[in-house]
């Protein structure tokens, strides 16, 4: 779970690490106290290298291309470098081995990962500490090698790390990931008993509920987690899956639609001293993004104004601090600072982008235009940009271009949902209610699964102004369609009032005593929905929706 740190906005200036390097040199009575009490139990410290080859850590150390980064975290890297370099090995190999973990950390702040877990491999196997072989079972965990991950937290099990649960969390994830569902269920269960208000593990226990076929206790454990941690929208994933096992394929829709991609995890001590280590605008754009991914936006816009503070000059954060405040409903600002990107960068498409879509918004069509086909002329073939475009044009009254813009969309991307739909939008506010139809039925071959497309259509054949354009047997056979894929209460009654149409009554009245008489609709659908369906009912059975 993410955590704000107390002074996380405070500058970091940019000082050789000497102090915290050298500062190992005060750790060797604890790393004493840690090797007896490891050979008191049976167990040999690691073997260090020998001190005749001075410079055999120094030789192993990587030096991975800073090419990219920003001035200050490159000179932050360099003078842990140098500072490695220079320690050398008269304050003890097993010392000089945390300096070279230490640069690993800084490594790994900055996504250098086969830098840090060199760093970390010279750590451990140099070392008694534990943290290294955690790092080390991280940077595995990222790369996707869950195997040789666990096999560093089962090390640190073996050394004392059983009381730890956030090595009891990550064990039982990558147990989980292996199939080995047992193993992971008794760790986060140890977890859970070390650490009881950390959902993170009931969250795990849910996921190994389902993967037993426990799906009933599946659905308890993860509503528990979403209920105290509503953002981790990961969850509602396997909490879909849970519900459709269960035959509830309403929640199950519900739920698969809030999936995102937040997690869980537990507080972690190790892993935020990796955000206490990093400088310049990047810590707090990664911190927005965290929390912009989260749905926190105000935290969001908190950490990306520090990033805009730390490098105004940089149009990318002006960027993302927009993004933020326009989801805060703060627009008149996000404009300015898209504005300001603009100035900063005169070719920086996504601010011309986002810029038009506000201005859009805010009914300023003419700048709408101007920005969006500055956009497309940076790149013509960007189809969202396009659509934008064709919306702008739509909400200007201007519904030719719009109709002719989405059809350049549909044109080199046929699979495109959303320009046949504004094509056919476009062209039904025209009153070209058959060059609507058309395009519908042509977007339908294209994408025959699309509910949206679908609908439309059937609502066209259905309730035309126009007699000869209405089709009432086509628009059954659509909403019966739209019905199977899709049973809502929305869909049940536009299905049966076309079935009625038709006069298909009896067929009607049991779609509708069906839907009637399924379990917690009143939970689903809005009041509304089901009056109108009650009332389909009684006109049915009265005999005054039509006579069979």
């Amino acid at each position: 779970m993410h955590e704000v740190r107390a002074g996380h906005g405070r500058p970091w200036s940019r000082v050789p690490l000497w102090a915290m390097l050298v500062a190992t040199v005060a750790t060797v009575a604890t790393v004493a106290t840690s090797a007896a009490a490891a050979t008191s139990t049976g167990q040999s410290p690691p073997t260090t290298p020998s001190a005749s080859q001075p410079g055999s850590l120094v030789d192993g150390l990587p030096r991975p291309s800073l090419e990219g980064l920003e001035p200050e975290i490159r000179g932050q890297i360099e003078d842990a470098r140098a500072a490695v370099e220079q320690l050398g090995e008269q304050h003890g190999p097993q010392n000089h081995a945390r300096a070279i973990g230490t640069l690993g950390q800084l490594y790994h702040a900055y996504g250098l990962v086969e830098a840090a877990m060199r760093c970390y491999q010279i750590a451990a196997a140099a070392t008694v500490d534990l943290q290294w072989s955690y790092y080390l079972a991280h940077t595995l965990r990222e790369q996707g090698d869950f195997a040789a991950s666990n096999e560093h937290l089962a090390e640190m099990l073996r050394r004392g790390g059983d009381t730890v649960p956030e090595v009891l969390f990550y064990l039982g994830a990558n147990l989980l990931e292996l199939g080995r569902v047992d193993e992971a269920e008794q760790s986060f269960q140890k977890g859970l008993e070390l650490a009881p208000e950390e959902v993170a593990f009931v969250a795990g226990l849910g996921e190994v509920a389902l993967a037993r076929g426990e799906h009933q206790l599946a659905v308890e454990r993860l509503e528990r987690a979403l209920a105290a941690v509503p953002a981790a929208d990961r969850l509602y994933y396997p909490l879909g899956q849970a519900y459709r096992a269960l035959g509830d394929l309403e929640k199950a829709r519900l739920a698969l639609s809030q999936f995102g991609a937040v997690g869980i995890k537990p507080r972690d001590p190790l892993l935020a001293d990796l955000d206490a280590l990093r400088v310049g605008s990047t810590p707090h754009t990664l911190s927005g993004r965290i929390a912009f991914a989260a749905g926190r936006f105000a935290e969001a816009a908190e950490a990306f104004q520090r990033a805009v503070d730390a490098r105004p000059e940089d149009p990318g954060a002006h960027v993302n601090l927009a993004t933020a405040l326009d989801r805060l409903g703060r627009r008149d600002e996000a404009i300015e600072h898209n504005r300001r990107a603009v100035e900063l960068a005169p070719e920086a498409r996504t601010a011309h982008y986002n810029l038009g879509v506000l201005l859009r918004l805010q009914g300023e069509h003419a700048g709408s235009v101007r920005h969006l086909g500055e956009a497309l002329r940076l790149e013509p073939e960007d189809h969202p940009a396009r659509l934008e475009l064709a919306a702008t044009y739509r909400a200007a009254g201007d519904l030719a271009a719009a109709a002719g813009q989405a059809h350049q969309v549909r044109e080199a991307d046929p699979l495109n949902e959303e320009a046949w739909w504004q094509e056919a939008s476009a062209l039904v506010d025209i009153g070209q209610l058959s060059a609507a139809q058309r395009v519908l039925e042509d977007g339908l071959q294209a994408l025959p699964r699309s509910l949206r497309l679908m609908r439309g259509l059937a609502r066209l054949y259905a309730s035309s102004p126009h007699a000869d354009q209405r089709d009432p047997e086509r628009a059954v056979e659509l909403y019966s369609r739209l019905w199977e894929a899709e049973p809502s209460v929305a869909n049940a009654l536009s299905f049966a009032r076309a079935l009625e149409r038709v006069g298909r009554c009896p067929e009607s009245a049991d779609l509708v005593g069906k839907v009637l008489a399924t379990k917690g609709l009143e939970e689903v659908y809005t009041a509304e929905q089901l009056a109108a369906l009650r009332r389909l009912e009684e006109d049915l059975a009265s005999g005054a929706a039509c006579v069979d």
